[in-house]
C-alpha cells in the first residue's frame, strides 16, 4: 500500500526527526572529517534525504519510520564521503 501523506504531514514529521541528522552526523564524525566535508553541508544533504525518505516510506515493508530514516540518511552520508573521498585517494 501506497504511503499517502500530504505537505504539511512530512513537513512535521521531518521536524520531529530532525535530531536523527546530527546522531547521523555524530555517528560518522571521523568519516566525514577524513572525506574534507563540512558539517552544515552534510546536513543539508542529509535534510534532503530524509524528506526523500518520508515521502517514499512503505510501511508494509516492515521497518518503521524512524528506521526507515535512519538507513536513508546513513546511506546518505556514505554516498556524500565516498564521492568526496575517491578522488583524493588517488592523489588527484
Amino acid at each position: 500500500m501506497k504511503w499517502t501523506i500530504t505537505t504539511q504531514e512530512r513537513n512535521a514529521l521531518v521536524e520531529t526527526h530532525l535530531g536523527c541528522i546530527w546522531w547521523t552526523i555524530n555517528k560518522n564524525r571521523r568519516l566525514i572529517s577524513a572525506a574534507g566535508l563540512d558539517d552544515e553541508d552534510v546536513f543539508q544533504q542529509l535534510a534532503i534525504r530524509m524528506i526523500r525518505a518520508v515521502e517514499n516510506y512503505d510501511p508494509d515493508k516492515g521497518k518503521d519510520l524512524e528506521q526507515h530514516i535512519f538507513a536513508q540518511l546513513q546511506y546518505e552520508v556514505l554516498n556524500c564521503t565516498g564521492s568526496r573521498a575517491r578522488p583524493t585517494e588517488r592523489g588527484t
